[in-house]
């Protein structure tokens, strides 16, 4: 073998270890994304179902579910919410049922738009009217009225975030439905719901659900949801821009979501 054949031959294999080291990198990079994804999407379906205190459904005894039943079906929202949740969840007096559960979600959910809206101007006009209340009952008075209006909003993203964790599997192969939980993940996002801005965001992102993948679209709402004090959307932000930290360009952006997210 000639002193140009041996050079050429150890370029040759100079560039192949060259070439398997950038293939080993690749695939560990796209090991870490797989495993960021799958710790996100555990956080995700943890936290994904409505929460409502203990205490709060201990005090459902099968008499009291007679009366928040009645009060569901004259078309309380408060009522059905706090149905929904009892039945999605289950507690000592109130066996768990999904169908049930469904079915109150759903009461809310396929409500008119307007009357959400209407709902949000009111706790807005509220808020606006406390701010000029001098006498301490009237305070006390716009407070309760605060308050129950708060607790109808909370009815709405309650019935959408329940939906949507039924229908993308959360509860059983039975109940799952991919056009459904991108109908109420769409509408919940629609309706400003921080955390159906980021299922969708991530939907986006990873292209879950039957969603296409667009980045930029995912992008756009996980900050959505993070500018709402998310703090799911800002540990994925976080993960999505710390993952291209190569690159240096995003780095600025990961430090950033780094700290809302420990904060």
């Amino acid at each position: 073998m000639t002193s140009g054949d041996r050079k050429g031959s150890g370029s040759l294999n100079a560039s192949w270890r060259t070439r398997r080291r950038t293939v080993g990198v690749v695939l560990i990079v796209a090991l870490v994304i797989a495993l960021l994804v799958i710790l996100v999407f555990a956080r995700l379906r943890a936290a994904s179902a409505p929460k409502v205190e203990l205490e709060d459904l201990r005090l459902l005894t099968p008499h009291a579910v007679q009366n928040v039943e009645s009060a569901a079906e004259a078309g309380d929202i408060k009522a059905q919410g706090t149905l929904g949740v009892a039945y999605l969840r289950g507690s000592e007096h109130v066996p768990r049922n999904v169908t049930k559960a469904v079915y109150w979600f759903h009461r809310i959910a396929d409500r008119d738009r307007a009357e959400y809206d209407h709902i949000v101007h009111q706790i807005r006009s509220l808020v606006e009217e406390r701010s000029y209340a001098l006498d301490p009952r009237e305070q006390r008075q716009l407070d309760l009225e605060y308050f129950d209006l708060i607790q109808k909003k909370l009815a709405f993203e309650i019935a959408f975030v329940g939906l949507i964790e039924v229908y993308s599997g959360g509860q059983g192969s039975s109940y799952t439905s991919p056009a459904l939980a991108r109908k109420y993940l769409r509408q919940g996002a629609a309706y400003g719901f921080a955390s159906a801005q980021r299922m969708l965001g991530m939907a986006y992102l990873f292209g879950l659900l039957g969603v296409p993948k667009n980045a930029s679209q995912g992008l756009r709402l996980l900050h959505a949801a993070a500018a709402q004090g998310d703090h799911l959307a800002e540990y994925v932000l976080r993960d999505w821009y710390e993952s291209r930290a190569a690159v240096r360009a995003n780095a600025d952006a990961a430090r950033y979501w780094f700290d809302r997210a420990v904060s």
